[in-house]
């Protein structure tokens, strides 16, 4: 069965000729008036495996159902929604005894590997002086599960302060989820303030729904990259960047750009990038999956997309399934630096700033080691994905671009509709130069990312109040990260049909000769590419994660990864 058209549609349901018996509750037995038999419970019947993998995968989706849809599949299923409503709270609850099981096993498992025989304390020393941490997704995998040492006897030599060795035993014996954050942050500020390593300005926060704990903070990361001379100053007032950014967006743009660009040259740069690194919340121990997702948002927006309100976020959703995420501000957005908007916010520094923050996450320079990167882009994300993989074919593990397609001839209508002012004319952005644009028309933004009535109003009143910059540099850069890649890895595209960027209203018709634009992008972009698939979403805009089907979007992209990652 169509989940999606279970979760969406409107039309009345006919209900399958074959009842549903998967519910069939405590039931009792009448008796005549005397009689001595105790009432007895009906033996109940396990859910036929079609029924049950229908409600499994709509668990995936969401774990708590509204009253629609319960009511939808009590149709489907001939039962009552209060008896689908209890089927969901039996799943959940069964969620958490199994997370409970599982954490209760490895803690025991740890204890007795300090009551133990200690081997290897010089190496697990090592490791925990690299750390200097309590975190427990970080320290708790380094030490007491890579290393069956005795952390007591570390403590007795002195190898580890009285504080660690209290920390450690902590996260070791207690569950309790809000006191063991506690602890965790106590310790990082015990230990000089580290709880990501070599990020500064940290601190903790729960992702919109709950299932996922991330830390977030600064980190400088240090590039090189070839950019572009670009012989342009800045506007000197609103109406010349008007007539600018029209000439970017007409079909004289590219004569406008080669007019300008008369060079390359190698930038080398530090740069503040704003980073989030997200658990799952309730399994911190999920480290051992060796697999994070690398978020990269597109143009107007920073990391919020990712996690912007509950129902609304792909981090939560994310660590619901037991899935590490890492997003960021890109240059000049969000709480990232604002260098100069010519020179330096520029496409091939973007690419250069995601290669170095990949390799990061593989060598565990912020205290976790991945094996696997999977890239998630948006809009102009998933172009600095395709920018990355024209470089390096091996970067990622598997991506997916969502926003984006092959074709080029529709990206400056939506540039155009965001009606774009000078950033420094907003209060927010009163510090910058003339080298930065922002939108601040909620219709602009609307007529770009959204399609009616498949949002909620205060969804689009929140973005546009919370749109971030573009440069100039970028306008000058970006059309050089589109193009054909060597990748071989698993690829999905996910595009809003509505996409009016990069399909002008019509993804299934943007394509050469009316042909599906999502598809298209196989031959275009991704010919080696083992694994690919696309999919175009009905009713929906340019911002795919800020639209009422969001969680089902998210689901889409989640169960892509899973399969492409585990095949």
């Amino acid at each position: 069965m169509d989940i999606t058209r279970l979760i969406h549609q409107d039309e009345h349901i006919i209900a399958p000729a074959e009842p549903f018996e998967g519910f069939s509750w405590v039931q009792r037995r009448r008796h005549k008036a005397g009689d001595d038999i105790p009432l007895c419970r009906k033996r109940r019947r396990p859910t036929p495996p079609t029924q049950r993998q229908m409600l499994e995968d709509i668990y995936r989706e969401t774990r708590y159902p509204s009253a629609e849809m319960r009511r939808r599949l009590a149709a489907i299923h001939h039962t009552t929604s209060r008896k689908i409503q209890i089927w969901f709270q039996n799943r959940r609850m069964k969620e958490k005894n199994d997370a409970a099981r599982y954490s209760h096993k490895d803690k025991m498992m740890a204890v007795t590997d300090i009551l133990s025989a200690p081997r290897h304390a010089l190496e697990a020393e090592k490791v925990f002086l690299q750390d200097r941490t309590c975190d427990p997704r970080v320290s708790w995998d380094n030490v007491v599960r890579k290393f069956p040492t005795s952390i007591l006897e570390l403590s007795q030599t002195g190898h580890l302060s009285a504080t660690a060795y209290a920390c450690y035993i902590i996260l070791l014996l207690i569950d309790m989820r809000s006191v063991l954050f506690t602890l965790t942050l106590l310790s990082a500020a015990l230990a000089d303030g580290i709880y990501m390593l070599n990020v500064t300005d940290v601190y903790t926060e729960s992702s919109k729904g709950g299932n996922a704990f991330c830390t977030i903070g600064n980190v400088i990361v240090q590039v090189t990259a070839p950019n572009l001379d670009i012989g342009v100053s800045p506007p000197a007032d609103q109406y010349e960047a008007t007539e600018m950014i029209n000439t970017l967006e007409s079909i004289r743009s590219k004569e406008y750009i080669r007019a300008y660009v008369s060079s390359k040259f190698n930038t080398v740069r530090n740069y503040s990038i704003a980073v989030k690194l997200c658990a799952p919340s309730y399994d911190l121990n999920a480290v051992e999956r060796r697999m994070v997702h690398i978020l990269v948002h597109g143009i107007g927006f920073d990391k919020s997309y990712w996690d912007f309100e509950d129902q609304y976020s792909y981090i939560d959703q994310a660590g619901a399934r037991g899935e590490w995420t890492f997003s960021f501000d890109r240059l000049a957005t969000g709480n990232s630096s604002y260098p100069d908007a010519v020179s330096d916010v520029q496409s091939p520094t973007e690419v250069s700033i995601l290669s170095v923050l990949i390799n990061h996450l593989r060598t565990g320079y912020f205290g976790v080691r991945f094996n696997h990167v999977v890239g998630v882009g948006h809009s102009y994300g998933s172009l600095l994905i395709n920018g990355l993989l024209k470089q390096e074919a091996s970067a990622l593990d598997a991506v997916v671009m969502t926003g984006y397609t092959a074709e080029t001839m529709y990206s400056n209508m939506g540039l155009a509709s965001l009606d774009l002012v000078l950033a420094n004319s907003t209060s927010r952005f009163a510090g910058l130069t003339n080298g930065y644009f922002v939108p601040e028309n909620t219709i602009g933004v609307q007529q770009s990312f959204y399609t009616w009535p498949n949002f909620e109003t205060s969804i689009l009143n929140a973005s546009t109040q919370n749109a971030q910059p573009v440069s100039l540099g970028t306008f000058f850069t970006m059309g050089s990260l589109l193009g054909a890649t060597s990748y071989t890895s698993p690829v999905l595209v996910l595009n809003g049909r509505n996409d009016y960027f990069f399909c002008g209203g019509d993804c299934k018709k943007a394509g050469k000769d009316g042909s599906d634009a999502s598809a298209a992008v196989q031959l275009a972009i991704f010919p080696r590419s083992r694994n690919f698939r696309s999919e175009t979403l009905e009713i929906t805009g340019h911002g795919i994660a800020l639209h009422k089907n969001a969680a089902y979007s998210n689901g889409r992209i989640l169960d892509f990864i899973y399969d492409a990652i585990r095949m």
